[in-house]
């Protein structure tokens, strides 16, 4: 074993120091220590070790290197929300044409932006600053300014993620991409645009 040392030592001599000295180099710094004592009249061997500080000796053990500063924070995503994520009163997930927004009246509401026409919601207006909550459960709610539920996706399995696609429908998903709720909803198929 590379720094390891053995000293035999008789029935007069346990100083070990001497042994130490002159066959191994120990930098000073924190270290382990195992010692083993064999009976050689006997069948018995006893073993110990200890945690130890070397204070004298060799040099220091060079100072660890400063950790790396940490990275930026990803951007949050337009279109998707990951447990942990929230979308507070008057945000939106936007892809492509499809917008869902938290309105300010509490109302959770899917549109199509070339249409102008609401797709789907959830119906809950009346609420002010309410949100929509993708907690570390997975549970997605839309909730009031006290935090009670308003609404919920029952969701069934572990979702990793809720995402708008840009055909109008909210999709929670899980893992593997397999669809675990969504709100069954599409653009409309005109191309004209409102103004």
């Amino acid at each position: 074993m590379p720094g390891s040392i053995s000293c035999k030592m008789d029935s007069t001599c346990f100083d070990c120091s001497r042994c130490l000295e002159s066959r191994l180099y120990v930098p000073v710094g924190h270290a382990w220590l195992q010692w083993r004592w064999d009976n050689e009249q006997q069948d018995q061997v006893w073993t110990s070790c200890a945690d130890i500080e070397i204070v004298a000796g060799g040099p220091s053990p060079a100072p660890p290197s400063p950790p790396a500063p940490p990275s930026p924070p990803a951007p949050p995503s337009q279109s998707r929300l990951v447990p942990g994520n929230s979308l507070q009163s008057g945000g939106v997930l936007v892809n492509g044409r499809a917008q869902l927004k938290v309105q300010n009246d509490g109302n959770l509401v899917l549109r199509d932006t070339r249409s102008d026409k609401s797709v789907w919601s959830s119906k809950t207006s009346g609420h002010d600053n309410a949100y929509l909550d993708f907690n570390h459960d997975g549970i997605l709610a839309l909730r009031a300014a006290d935090k009670s539920r308003l609404w919920f996706a029952p969701v069934h399995g572990t979702p990793v993620r809720a995402e708008l696609q840009d055909d109008c429908n909210f999709v929670v998903r899980d893992a593997s991409g397999k669809s675990l709720w969504s709100t069954h909803s599409s653009c409309s198929h005109s191309s004209a645009i409102v103004v």
